[in-house]
């Protein structure tokens, strides 16, 4: 019985994934020029069990979150994000 890391095998998954890639082709947004990078602060998001502070330098915002210390401690944030049609 012969294993996925034989030659033969190999170069099939190889050109199964190059003719995919061909037909399917690839989307334009990959060669677009991508706008500047979006920051979320995470204090700006929905804080539960947790509290922000800012008693040490090198934060950007307000502050950080801390204090996650419980189970469900967490942060949420909502995010939108533009639809792009390939």
């Amino acid at each position: 019985m012969k294993g996925l890391n034989e030659p033969r095998n190999s170069s099939l998954i190889f050109l199964f994934a190059s003719l995919l890639v061909l037909f399917i082709g690839i989307p334009d947004s990959f060669s677009q020029t991508p706008g500047p990078p979006s920051t979320y602060e995470a204090e700006a998001g929905t804080l539960n069990g947790v509290g922000v502070e800012d008693r040490y330098p090198g934060f950007t915002g307000n502050g950080y979150v801390a204090q996650f210390g419980q189970a469900g401690d967490s942060i949420e944030f909502v995010i939108s994000v533009p639809r792009q049609d390939y």
